[in-house]
This record gives C-alpha cells, structure tokens and sequence, in this order.
C-alpha cells in the first residue's frame, strides 16, 4: 500500500513531467495541457470530495 509520502512524489511527474512530455513529443497544442490539468482539478473537486464526505470508516471505503 502507498503511503501519503509515496503518491505526493508522484505529483511532480503529473503535473510537470507529463505536460511537457505531451507538448514536446505530440501534436496536442500546448493550451490543451492547460485545459485537460484544469478539468482534472474541477473533476477531483467536484466528485472525489463528494464521494469522500460519505466515507466513515474503512468498510465504508
């Protein structure tokens, strides 16, 4: 199982690593980046904090 340490390093590879690498070896223009980072974030907020709130415990989960 990961721990909260483990998935925060992973957070440099998404939010910095993948963008470039999408804009330097692709054809995706770079502002698609930019829309695709902010419909994730809208997405995280709206519906994991949602489905977070009718969390528990760990059955619940």
């Amino acid at each position: 199982m990961l721990s909260g340490g483990r998935v925060a390093q992973h957070m440099p590879l998404l939010s910095v690593v993948l963008p470039l690498w999408v804009v330097r070896h692709t054809e995706a223009p770079p502002w698609l980046v930019s829309v695709l980072l902010m419909v994730n974030m809208l997405g995280v907020a709206l519906f994991q904090v949602r489905l977070a709130a009718r969390v528990t415990g760990p059955v619940s989960a």
